[in-house]
């Protein structure tokens, strides 16, 4: 014998379907918001990542860069200072050795004007004038601008500079 729609049961049944479908979307829904999430997080680990990396290698080049200025600076000093030995020693010098002596030095402070701040390229070129510009050193020049210059190469790599002035 039928009788008719057993609607309880077909409500039940749709209702049963609609509570699954919910089920389902909410657990997509939270699935997406949790991959959003995770995606954000993973971009923002890798934003400070690059940070860091950025950070350690402008350190790195500015060790970098700082080491070239000394050795240029070192180089440059022990290079005027033996021009110096060469240019106050007595006239049996050979001729050569004058010659080879200011053309390193001249290389030298080429080198320095490409790094050095105006400051110290212009005491070092006074202080190679010094023993260049004419036919007597002038000693009393030459040993006060030694230590200004090497003051303020100093200063310019960040070092300590004493004011013995």
């Amino acid at each position: 014998m039928s009788t008719g729609t057993d609607w309880p049961a077909v409500v039940a049944a749709i209702s049963t379907g609609v509570v699954g479908l919910a089920g389902i979307g909410g657990t997509l829904w939270q699935g997406k918001r949790s991959r959003e999430a995770q995606t954000a997080g993973i971009k923002a680990s890798l934003d400070a990542t690059a940070d860091n990396l950025k950070v350690g290698i402008d350190a790195e080049n500015e060790r970098a860069r700082l080491a070239e200025k000394r050795r240029i600076y070192a180089s440059y000093s022990a290079t005027i200072f033996h021009a110096y030995a060469i240019a106050t020693q007595k006239p049996g010098v050979a001729v050569k050795e004058k010659a080879e002596t200011m053309l390193a030095a001249i290389e030298a402070i080429s080198q320095l004007e490409l790094i050095a701040p105006d400051a110290v390229t212009g005491l070092a070129r006074d202080a190679l004038l010094t023993i260049t510009g004419s036919e007597e050193v002038d000693n009393a020049q030459f040993n006060t601008l030694r230590p200004l210059m090497s003051r303020a190469m100093r200063a310019d790599l960040g070092e300590a500079v004493e004011d013995n002035t």
